[in-house]
């Protein structure tokens, strides 16, 4: 794999989480409204869970994030040891 190409796969993940953390910060806006609601506390658990999940989601594409940026550190090692 080339560098560009690992670099362009982070620049992926990356836009990828950050529209995760776009929805997750409006899921915490709607969860911080309903908890202080007495009759909203189911509708605020599940508020939660959903933002869990896509704090789950942000997490993921972090690590997938650092992975690409490993390979793409490595990959001008790699083209060079090829080249030679």
């Amino acid at each position: 794999m080339s560098q560009k190409q690992a670099l362009q796969g982070a620049a992926d993940e990356a836009r990828k989480a950050a529209r995760a953390a776009r929805e997750f910060a409006g899921i915490l806006d709607e969860y911080a409204k309903l908890i202080t609601q007495p009759n909203s506390r189911q509708k605020a658990d599940d508020v939660h869970l959903s933002a869990m999940n896509k704090l789950r989601i942000i997490n993921e594409g972090l690590a997938v994030c650092q992975k690409w940026g490993e390979e793409a550190r490595k990959a001008p090692q790699q083209q060079q040891e090829a080249a030679a």
